[in-house]
């Protein structure tokens, strides 16, 4: 299994998280960190998406596929794979672990 990143931003409008992510669904590459935040931008949203694939797995493909997703401005593979999952590691170390714990913070 080989890991991919991807960039990808958007613009701000329901359910393009969810499209996006069912692409990787459909080529059988499951998504290891996931982020995503608006942007300094306006009605724009970024993604940063890291799956872990086998190694016919077509990046070019599914970064076509992306960019047809309706609200999606622009897509681009990230070549420093190992640097953009270890960021993405760490923030996943901090976040809580469990929905109750997410609820306690809230109140």
């Amino acid at each position: 299994m080989k890991r991919h990143a991807l960039s990808v931003t958007a613009e701000n409008h329901p359910g393009v998280l969810t499209k996006v992510c069912g692409l990787f669904a459909t080529r059988d590459a499951n998504i290891q960190y996931l982020a995503a935040a608006p942007t300094l931008q306006k009605g724009v949203s970024h993604m940063t998406i890291v799956v872990r694939a086998n190694d016919q797995f077509d990046v070019e493909d599914l970064i076509t596929h992306v960019e047809q997703v309706p609200h999606v401005v622009a897509v681009e593979a990230i070549d420093d794979v190992d640097a953009v999952a270890t960021e993405l590691q760490t923030t996943a170390d901090r976040a809580p672990r469990t929905v109750g714990s997410l609820t306690q913070r809230a109140f």
